[in-house]
């Protein structure tokens, strides 16, 4: 597991500038992917997927990108009932790209946009969050009716909180993914979708006094 949360260094020297941030993202995970998957053995990182025949993950291929968002300690704190999940999360210029085998999602490529000799451009990060790709399919089984509509995700560890939200249902959405360092603690019923003034009740209680001090306006 640890090896693939360290991804091959040949990823971070994919760099391509793009009009907009999630174009960028795309073809810098694109090309990625492919140098990836020629492998002249078995690519690396693998070991956790369950697959009786490693070589099946040549037929991989990447699905729609997950945006993930910032959730921080401050908008935590400073969340008034009402403000929706707009304010609550903000962008970060960060995706998840699932790889998906036959159609369903096996594991996460993680792609950020990093600084680099004063210039901002986006790498690859990282390929692994297995477990994390087994709760995305949950969340997507679960919800047949939204599984289509785009999905965000945010994590704040001050909070002891993972989240996910389908903005263009609502602005109130939001859900925990329940988790305890990199395992998911159980098999959540992520059909009931919460809403962002009821979680962030629980998450501004997780947080610690001290941050809160520091945080508040």
């Amino acid at each position: 597991m640890k090896q693939m949360l360290l991804l091959i260094s040949f990823f971070l020297c994919v760099h391509i500038y793009a009009d907009s941030d999630l174009e960028q993202a795309t073809k810098v995970a694109e090309m990625g992917f492919k140098q990836y998957m020629s492998e002249s053995t078995t690519p690396r990182g693998i070991d956790d997927l369950e697959i009786s025949d490693p070589m099946t993950i040549r037929n991989a291929t990447l699905g729609e990108p997950i945006e993930i968002m910032e959730l921080t300690p401050a908008s935590i704190v400073n969340y008034k009932q009402g403000d929706g999940v707009s304010k609550l999360l903000t962008t970060h210029c960060a995706y998840y790209f699932p790889v998906l085998l036959y159609g369903k999602v096996r594991m996460l490529m993680g792609v950020y946009k990093y600084l680099n000799l004063g210039h901002k451009h986006y790498e690859i990060g990282s390929l692994s969050y297995v477990w994390l790709a087994k709760e995305f399919v949950k969340i997507k089984e679960q919800n047949p009716k939204i599984a289509n509509h785009k999905m965000i995700f945010a994590e704040c560890y001050a909070a002891n909180a993972m989240v996910f939200s389908f903005p263009e249902l609502d602005n109130q959405n939001l859900q925990f993914i329940d988790f305890k360092g990199d395992k998911a603690t159980r098999a959540p019923q992520y059909s009931n979708l919460s809403t962002s003034d009821e979680l962030v009740k629980i998450m501004e209680g997780n947080i610690h006094e001290d941050i809160k001090k520091g945080v508040k306006k």
